[in-house]
């Protein structure tokens, strides 16, 4: 393994960079898991030391008043920031391990003639807790243990500062290779459920759109569609059917490649004219009806179905129609002069209880353009009235 490797605990700098915000995301709640337990243990100490409990006397309120008093501090900025505590992850996780060392360290020096625990024990407990890389981590856990090993060397007698010295060595030892181990496997982890989220999302992008066009599937649309009648929305929603005329003509002369393009180039001109964009791609289907956005979907073959949303009223649509119609007349690709279409709109009603009878009536339109010369629109207005005030 190289050195570069093991310094990310052995995996190559994407893998790293691609966990990096589940690395934050650890660190982030085990720093707001230490800070409780931290805040507690102070809380608890400062109620003995204002008892005499457990040989801790009054001398100690001092100490425990002022690291409880920075617990709920910090306790205070995890919650504060919360929202923006993303890009402060490290810095803030430094931070604690600062005020955890210092609050080890003077926690010995307050008890000068015993060996220190609470230090050793932090020093694991930040090893096993908190990720970065190999090289800041380890040299922060080594920087811990070297000035906790000066101060009890320059304060305490020397033969506890020897007993130090010895139990540091080998808990440091521990927490090294503890946390290279532990780490290890959580960025193991990491990479697995990275693996498992991508190919979740690839079988979502597989389920929810046509793979030649990039709009949506039948199925998918007609489940949005669904959906967002079932929530009742106050704009104004049309459904759209069109189709290309001739297109049978267009596989049987250029051959069916052909026809893929004019398949292929319906669909962008819908996705590009209605505005529709994806982002990303596997959440969009849960994105786009909050949003508010019109939706595209391919019923099979050269028939395409819209979903228009957005506008204001049915004129403001026919015009947007008739820019798609126009979009698609003016393509230009091998022999092909235009695209002609038909289409066939109609207004989805809160009479509407699903998609059947908007559907059929879009169909019905759409069977008008095609008997009324074709390349042309037709808006059905056969309902009995549009959204109740």
């Amino acid at each position: 393994m190289s050195l570069k490797k093991f310094l990310l605990y052995g995996y190559d700098s994407q893998s790293y960079r691609d966990c990096l915000d589940l690395i934050r995301w650890t660190d982030r709640r085990h720093m707001r898991i230490i800070n409780s337990w931290f805040l507690v243990v102070n809380l608890l100490y400062l109620i003995f030391s204002m008892n005499n409990l457990f040989g801790v006397n009054e001398t100690f309120i001092p100490f425990y008043s002022a690291f409880f008093g920075i617990s709920v501090v910090f306790e205070g900025v995890l919650f504060l920031l919360r929202s923006r505590i993303r890009g402060i992850t490290f810095p803030l996780m430094y931070l604690m391990i600062a005020i955890l060392s210092v609050y080890g360290i003077v926690t010995s020096l307050n008890q000068p003639y015993m060996a220190a625990i609470m230090f050793e024990v932090l020093l694991v407990l930040v090893s096993l807790s908190f990720i970065d890389t190999m090289a800041k981590m380890g040299g922060t856990v080594i920087l811990m243990g070297g000035a906790f090993l000066y101060t009890s060397y320059a304060n305490k007698p020397m033969v506890i500062a020897y007993q130090d010295i010895y139990n540091t060595i080998v808990f440091l030892s521990l927490a090294l290779v503890l946390h290279y181990a532990f780490q290890r496997a959580r960025i193991s982890q990491f990479v697995t459920y990275r693996q498992n989220v991508a190919i979740q999302q690839t079988l979502a992008i597989r389920s929810d759109f046509d793979e030649l066009t990039s709009v949506l599937s039948r199925s998918a649309f007609f489940k949005l569609t669904d959906i967002l009648m079932e929530s009742e929305p106050d704009d104004l929603l049309v459904l759209c059917l069109l189709d290309l005329d001739g297109f049978k003509e267009i596989n049987d002369t250029y051959g069916h490649q052909v026809g893929d393009m004019a398949i292929q180039k319906t669909g962008q001109v819908l996705l590009e004219t209605l505005g529709i964009t994806f982002g990303e791609k596997w959440s969009y289907t849960d994105r786009v009806i909050p949003e508010g956005t019109s939706f595209a979907g391919r019923l099979g073959g050269d028939e395409f179905i819209c979903l228009i949303r957005g506008l204001n009223d049915t004129d403001e649509v026919k015009a947007k129609v008739h820019e798609i119609l126009d979009n698609l007349n003016a393509q230009r690709f091998e022999n092909i002069e235009g695209l002609h279409s038909s289409f066939g709109l109609t207004v989805i009603t809160k009479e509407d209880r699903n998609i059947d009878g908007p559907y059929q009536r879009a169909d019905d339109a759409l069977y008008e353009s095609k008997r009324g010369g074709k390349n042309k629109i037709t808006f059905n207005n056969k309902y009995k009235r549009w959204r109740e005030s």
